[in-house]
């Protein structure tokens, strides 16, 4: 299985890529794994004392992975993955 993990703003320029291809994932823990070893400057992004950070959005088809089952949250091929900082505006 791959799939396609989309990449925004600071995400993107510490990881120097738009989009990552990854095989054998089957969670989005899986996918913050492959994402940190691959790109371990991403870890100070995402992580604080061991735990992912509460503002961290990932998107999978769409819907945040809190509101489905979290980091357990199963991943398919085919599915869209975004992965972005919090975000602000007024």
């Amino acid at each position: 299985m791959t799939l396609k993990v989309i990449l925004f703003a600071n995400y993107r320029e510490t990881a120097g890529v738009k989009d990552v291809e990854l095989d054998n994932v089957k969670t989005v823990q899986d996918i913050i794994t492959e994402l940190t070893s691959r790109y371990p400057g991403l870890s100070a992004l995402l992580f604080q004392d061991g735990e992912l950070k509460r503002y961290v959005n990932i998107l999978v088809n769409g819907t945040g992975f809190k509101d489905l089952d979290g980091l357990s949250t199963p991943v398919h091929d085919g599915d869209e993955i975004k992965l972005f900082p919090p975000v602000s505006g007024g």
